[in-house]
């Protein structure tokens, strides 16, 4: 059971994710991958979980 209903049905109109939670490992991790050449990281701790997105690298100018 979804802690955050209103996000799991957000992403999931977006095509983001399924209904078992599975667009992270799915879609977020290689589309990450695939425009910036970094994957997100997770922090699982106690009382919050963190996810973080990084820049990875600028892009060169045309």
């Amino acid at each position: 059971m979804p802690r955050n209903t209103n996000i799991v049905r957000i992403l999931r109109d977006y095509g983001l994710m399924d209904d078992r939670g599975v667009g992270i490992r799915r879609q977020v991790v290689p589309l990450m991958r695939e425009h910036n050449g970094v994957s997100p990281e997770f922090e699982a701790h106690e009382d919050y979980f963190r996810v973080v997105l990084p820049k990875g690298q600028e892009a060169a100018p045309i």
